[in-house]
C-alpha cells in the first residue's frame, strides 16, 4: 500500500504533538488584533518532564542563547502544503498547522541562537524526549529550513517560504 508523503507527514505532526502531551487552547480562545492577522491569546507552557535515561550523558547547552525571536511571529509554507504559524514569546514558543479547522495551538520551551543578524537556530524538544525540532529562520531571505526526528523515527527536513512576518 502506498501513503501520500504529504498525508503522512501531516498525520505524523498530529502523533509528534498529542494532545495530552502539549498543553492547548481551543482556537475560539485566541484573539486576532484587527489588520493585522496576529494571534495575541498565550497557550500554557507544555508540563511533561523530558526524562533523561539513568546514565546518560547530561545535555550541553552553551551560553550563547538568545530571547531576540520574542515579539515575532512568522507563517510559512512547506512545498508539501503544511503551512505553519509560530510565535516566540517570553520563554517558549507556540505553533500551530495551519489551514485545516480546530487544530490546537501548542506551546513548549525553546532555545535559539543567533547565528548573525537575521538568521536563528531554534531548538525544542517533543515532550517526553520522543524526538526534536530544529529550524533555521533566515529572516532577510524569508526561508525556513527544518531538521526534524518524530516520534516513530520519521524524519522531517525541509524548507519552507515564509509567506508573513509580524512584531509585535
Amino acid at each position: 500500500m502506498r501513503i501520500n508523503r504529504s498525508v503522512l507527514m501531516a498525520l505524523s505532526i498530529c502523533v509528534a504533538f498529542p494532545t495530552v502531551s502539549c498543553a492547548t487552547i481551543p482556537n475560539d480562545n485566541l484573539v486576532t488584533e484587527p489588520n493585522r492577522g496576529m494571534v495575541t491569546g498565550k497557550p500554557e507552557i507544555n508540563t511533561v518532564p523530558n526524562q533523561i535515561a539513568p546514565g546518560s550523558r547530561p545535555d550541553e547547552i552553551g551560553e550563547n542563547s538568545t530571547q531576540e525571536l520574542d515579539g515575532h511571529q512568522f507563517e510559512y509554507q512547506y512545498p508539501t502544503g503544511r503551512r505553519y504559524r509560530i510565535r516566540f514569546y517570553d520563554d517558549r514558543l507556540s505553533f500551530q498547522l495551519l489551514g485545516e479547522s480546530n487544530n490546537p495551538v501548542r506551546a513548549l520551551p525553546y532555545r535559539a541562537q543567533k547565528v548573525r543578524p537575521g538568521l536563528y537556530l531554534v531548538h525544542w524538544m517533543i515532550p517526553g524526549r520522543t524526538g526534536h525540532v530544529a529550524l533555521v529562520i533566515d529572516i532577510p531571505r524569508g526561508k525556513v529550513h527544518v531538521g526534524a526526528l518524530m516520534p516513530g523515527q520519521q524524519e522531517l527536513f525541509d524548507e519552507a517560504r515564509i509567506e508573513k512576518h509580524v512584531k509585535y
